[in-house]
């Protein structure tokens, strides 16, 4: 997918109840897998430690990938 379809689907987020419902359980289920392997964890707290993960790696992650092209969380959800 391209960095604009990209774009469009974070505009549907912000317009579309459904989807937005969709990617807030896909979050939920993240945490839920954390939570079965004995991490007891929030949302907030797997965004905040990706986010600061990131940003020690220069804006890379342990590939070399720049980590401002993938898609971890959209803001808001």
């Amino acid at each position: 997918m391209s960095i604009d379809r990209a774009k469009e689907f974070i505009d549907l987020l912000h317009s579309d109840s459904e989807v937005r419902r969709t990617v807030h359980d896909a979050a939920e289920k993240i945490v839920e897998c954390a939570k079965a392997k004995g991490f007891h964890i929030t949302r907030e707290d797997i965004s905040a430690a990706l986010k600061e993960h990131w940003l020690k790696g220069g804006g890379k992650d342990s590939g070399g990938t720049e980590c401002s092209l993938k898609f971890s969380e959209t803001p808001g959800y």
